[in-house]
Parts: structure tokens; sequence; C-alpha cells
């Protein structure tokens, strides 16, 4: 006989998997409680830290929100609704929360480092170093600083000065960071910003020296035959044949765009571009899909685990599990023609995703492999899951293997897909996003053009990037460094 939990256990185990990453079970956990107390408040925080880690920015917030309308006067709550408004790109909503916040926490200084954190990201740089320096900053918020101040002085286009700022915290650092090595650790995201501002004066051998110091300080490790093999599983299960003898929803939604691409690859890009239509709702990295698949063998009523469980699937429960995916993103918008996901993990889940929503649509984005590798290696990714991007062979090895599976879904599934090259994007915008529209279904606008002018933005770490006007200087980026990307040139071989 099952020995029932109490919601505290069941709270606390949700914890430790959100401690180990293991993101799914920690969200079933919080949604064990909520589905029998959907104001329950430690559930929700739990739901809305798991999606925040998880990147599902807006999906957070919304979460972070709720419980500031359960407890208006908690501090805590709208600190984290402001930080996920940020992230997400909601800024006019962010700064508002930010002022909620700030009363709350009796003007805490870091509530005003986090507003000065949004006004750099709408690039308003004055408005930002007047916040910055108006707050009682203490040696506690040394690491924040450290990351805002070369922000705003690179967007001012001060690279030395910003470079200045950067070695004197690595230099206080060295005495006064117990854990430098930390996956979140403001040591190593300092040293990629390091590697980011000598990048921008041209400087490539330091920029490619401080990136390399910042991998070997996170020691990250990753498993690439583990990888290969939950690919493989995926694969020798969603045949050409058995993706047409699987079940498939019958109830049928045309909202989901899913575009699937590599991190670096011009996926906030695309989204950006997209997300001036009026029928289309950018949502960022929704974690939703992952959930629902976690799930699936529990809707399936199977006892095989997934990707297994499919050959148990009913047309019933693929509607079921449509349901879910849709239900997850109704707070998004009420009426859209379009939402898009650009999780990535979609490269592994397509087949999945062409089975429950069978008239969605999905959008295959591709970059020149070298720039997008080394714009992977440049950047802090490794404190955000991605620990293939932590060695050269690694990076490689993953851009081949998540390649081949976006191949093989292209000539395998029965859903509406396309091909979309970032290189060729932003060189004849014009007619690969009337291209892309018209994939869609969509009617040309002309505010599609002006992609940088949209009040979102982007809610990854590429926000500084698609808020301007299009740009081709990354493009044959890969040939500052060619010098030393020989494991990447060796891995990449059959695809230059």
């Amino acid at each position: 006989m099952a020995i029932s939990q109490t919601t505290d256990e069941i709270i606390s185990n949700g914890r430790e998997f959100l401690k180990m990453e293991l993101g799914s079970l920690a969200l079933e956990q919080a949604d064990v409680v909520l589905e029998k107390d959907s104001e329950n408040k430690d559930a929700l925080l739990l739901k809305g830290d798991v999606l925040l880690k998880a990147n599902d920015y807006l999906a957070a917030a919304n979460v972070y929100e709720r419980l500031t309308q359960l407890d208006p006067h908690n501090a805590e709550y709208a600190g984290r609704a402001t930080n996920a408004l940020m992230l997400g790109g909601s800024l006019e909503a962010a700064l508002h929360q930010a002022e909620i916040f700030k009363k709350l926490a009796n003007g805490w200084p870091g509530a005003l480092l986090m507003i000065s954190n949004i006004y750099e990201r709408t690039g308003k740089t004055e408005q930002a170093w007047e916040v910055l320096h108006s707050a009682p900053l203490g040696e506690e918020f040394v690491g924040g600083v450290a990351s805002l101040a070369p922000r705003l002085l690179m967007q001012e286009k001060k690279y030395g000065e910003a470079i200045d700022v950067i070695k004197n915290y690595l230099d206080w650092a060295k005495t006064n960071v117990a854990n430098p090595e930390a996956s979140d650790s403001p040591v190593i995201d300092a040293w990629f910003m390091l590697a980011k501002a000598y990048d921008r004066l041209g400087e490539y051998d330091r920029a490619w020296e401080s990136a390399a110091t910042a991998h070997a300080i996170s020691g990250a490790t990753w498993d690439s035959e583990a990888n290969e093999k939950v690919n493989q599983t995926i694969c020798d299960l969603m045949t050409h044949e058995n993706v047409r003898a699987l079940a498939h929803a019958s109830v049928h939604h045309e909202e989901p765009v899913f575009i699937v691409g590599n991190p670096r690859s011009g996926t906030s890009l695309l989204e950006q571009i997209l997300s001036m239509h009026p029928e289309v709702e950018n949502a960022g990295e929704l974690v939703v899909s992952t959930s629902v698949i976690h799930r699936a063998p529990k809707t399936m009523d199977s006892f095989n685990p997934y990707p297994t469980c499919l050959v148990d699937m009913r047309v019933e429960d693929a509607n079921v599990m449509a349901r879910q995916y849709m239900e997850a993103t109704k707070w998004i918008t009420t009426s859209p023609t379009r939402i898009t996901n650009k999780s990535l993990s979609l490269h592994n889940q397509a087949g999945f995703l062409s089975l429950i929503l069978p008239k969605s649509r999905m959008i295959m984005l591709h970059r020149h492999p070298l720039d997008n590798c080394i714009s992977c290696y440049t950047t802090n990714l490794v404190s955000t899951r991605h620990k293939y991007t932590n060695q050269l062979k690694w990076l490689a090895q993953m851009w081949v293997q998540r390649h081949e599976l976006q191949e093989y879904w292209m000539q395998t599934l029965e859903i509406e897909m396309m091909d979309l090259h970032y290189d060729k994007l932003v060189v004849d915008q014009e007619n690969e996003t009337r291209k892309l529209l018209e994939f869609l279904g969509l009617s040309w606008e002309d505010a599609c053009l002006e992609f940088h002018k949209s009040k979102r933005v982007a809610a990854t770490i590429s926000y500084d990037q698609v808020n301007k006007k299009m740009y081709t200087s990354s493009s044959g980026r890969w040939k500052n460094y060619e010098k030393h990307i020989g494991p990447l040139i060796d891995g990449l071989g059959d695809y230059l």
C-alpha cells in the first residue's frame, strides 16, 4: 500500500529535483499539489522557479504574477516577477513591477540594480547609469555591477573601459568569490563578457583566450555517446512507416509554430521578425512540450517509457496531449493565429509533436556550422544546460547530431515543414520573410522588416543583437578565429 505524502514533502521533493536539474520531475511535483489546490503558494513558487531555470521566462512570469495577486505585499514574489518579466522581454511590465518591488523591499539596492538592468536592455543607457549611480550598492552587489556596467559601456562603444571594469572585478574575485567554477558563477560570466569586449575591438586572440579561460574554469562535462543514443532510440521508433502508422490527434490545432534550431543559430531573430506580425505571438522557449512528454506514459496508461510508449498511444490519448499543450499556452494571448515556440529541445521532440499537433508548422533553421559553433563557444551557454559547449570537439559532435536529426525529420514527418537558412535571411531579408509568411499562411506585413522596433525585447542572451537593424557581420565570423578552431574544422568537415 502506497504511503501518501504531505504537501510539504511533495514540495520538498520538487526542490530537490530542481537542485539536481531534473526539471520535469520538479514540475510534476508542483502540479500534483496545484491540481488539488490551485492557489498553493509554495507549489506556485516551485513551478515558477522550474520554468525560470528552463528559460521559459514568460510562463514563469505568469506564475510569479499570480503569486503577487495572491500576496501583493510579498517582496520576494514581486522581485521574482520583475526578473522573469525582464528576462522575458516584457520590459514595460517589468519596470512597473520593479517599482512595486522597490517599494515592498524598502528601497533595497538590489531592486535599483534590477531597474538599471531593465533600462540597459531597452538601450536607455543614460537612465540605466542614473539609477545605477543612485543605488547604495555594497560588496554583495559587486558581481551584479561588474555584469551591468561593462554591458552599458559596450553599448556606448567604450570597449576599453568595459575591459578595465571586468579586469578589476576579476582581480577582486580572486580573493572574494568562494566557488568561481559554479555553473552560475559571475566569474565565468565575466570572462565571457571580456571575450565579447575583445571581439568588438578586433583583438581576436585575446577574445579567444578569455573564452577558453571561462571554459577551463567551468569544467562542465558532456556525454556525446549518451546523447546520440537518445536520438537513435527516437529515430528507430519513428521510422517513415511508423510515423504513418502511429496514432495522430483527430482534433486539430493550427496555432503552434515550432522554430527548430541550435542555440545561436538565429532563433531569436526569427521569432522577433514573426512577432511583428499582428497574428503572431512569440512565446520564447516554452517548456510545455517537455512536460507533456514527461507525462506521456501516464497519459497513455503505458508501462513503456518514452518514446516506446508511443506504440500504445490511441487517438484519444493524442487528443488529450494536444489539449495539454494548448491549455498550457492559452495564457499567452487571447486569439492568435500563430504562437511560436523556440525551445532548444524541439530537435528531438519534433516527431512526437507531429503526432499530437499534426496541423502545426515547423521551421528548420540552419546557420553556417563554424559561425554557429564559435558563437556558442564564445557565449556563456555552459551555465544554461548546454554543457557540450565547453569543448570544441563536443560542440562539433552536438552540431552534427542535431543537424542530422533535423534532416531526418524533414525526410520522415508528415507535418508541414520549411527549411530556412540564417545566412540567406540576413542578406535577403524581404524575400526570405515573404517565403516565411507564405509558409505560415499569413499576409504580408511591412512591420516584419522592422523587427528591431518591437516593444518586446528578445527573451534570450541575443537581446542586444536582435533589437538592432539587420546586419551581416556575424556571417563569416569564424575566419577571425580560424587558427584556434582545428577541432571544429575536423569535426564539421563533411558539412563545410
